[in-house]
C-alpha cells in the first residue's frame, strides 16, 4: 500500500513537471506571436487615422474642384488670391506675412 501512495506521488509530481513545461513551452512560442499581433493592431490603427485624414483631404479638393467648375464667385477668389488678377480699375495692396509677425 505504501509503494502505491509513493507511486501516486510521483505521478502527480510528474504530472505537474510536464504540465508546467508545456504552459512554460506555450509562453515561450506564444508571446512573440502576440507582441507581433499588438505592433500589427498599433500600425493598423495608425494607418486608419491617416486614411480618415486622406479621406477628409479628398473630400475638401473634390468640393473646391466642384466649386471651381460650378461657382463663378469661387474662380474668381482663386484668381484674385493664386494669380493675383484683379478687376479694371481696382487697387490691389500687398504685404509681407513675414513683416507683421515681426512688428507684433
Amino acid at each position: 500500500m505504501a509503494d502505491f501512495r509513493k507511486n501516486n506521488k510521483v505521478n502527480t509530481t510528474l504530472l505537474v513537471v510536464v504540465l508546467a513545461a508545456i504552459g512554460l513551452g506555450a509562453v515561450v512560442v506564444l508571446y512573440p506571436v502576440y507582441l507581433k499581433k499588438e505592433k500589427l493592431k498599433a500600425s493598423n490603427y495608425k494607418l486608419h487615422e491617416q486614411l480618415k485624414i486622406k479621406e477628409f483631404e479628398r473630400a475638401e479638393l473634390t468640393r473646391k474642384v466642384h466649386g471651381l467648375h460650378t461657382d463663378p464667385f469661387m474662380v474668381e477668389k482663386v484668381a484674385r488670391e493664386k494669380f493675383r488678377l484683379c478687376r479694371e480699375g481696382e487697387i490691389i495692396l500687398f504685404y509681407d506675412e513675414k513683416e507683421i509677425k515681426d512688428e507684433k
